[in-house]
């Protein structure tokens, strides 16, 4: 098991580093490579285990959308000048805008952690 923590946390540093050319290591196998040298069965647990941690971090968003529309209701009933309202709000919304671009980003390094091991 923590193998597999390892090379998913392998995996993740490694695919942050594929914008930048670094000529040094060139000639070092790729990610695709080194994990075709593992056997399918462990390739696909890795898979089993990525898959099972989207649920939870889709549970977490659901949180922060629902805590978001708690607290903008909390806002707009508050004591507070029209403007201030506009602001909290304002940056609320892209505050979990933000973190929809994370989720996102999480979503495509997923999506090459299947394209790289199986």
């Amino acid at each position: 098991m923590n193998l597999i923590k390892n090379f998913l946390i392998l995996v993740l540093n490694i695919s942050s580093l594929n914008a930048f050319h670094i000529g040094i290591i060139e000639h070092l196998p790729t990610l695709k490579d080194v994990s075709h040298t593992l056997p399918y069965e462990t390739r696909t647990k890795i898979v089993q285990e990525a898959t099972g941690i989207l649920p939870r971090l889709d549970f977490f968003s659901h949180e922060v959308l629902s805590n978001n529309e708690k607290f903008i209701d909390y806002i707009v009933y508050s004591p507070l000048t029209e403007e201030q309202k506009k602001v909290i709000i304002l940056k609320t919304i892209e505050l979990c805008r933000q973190g929809d671009e994370v989720g996102g980003k999480i979503l495509l390094y997923y999506y090459n952690l299947i394209d790289n091991i199986l």
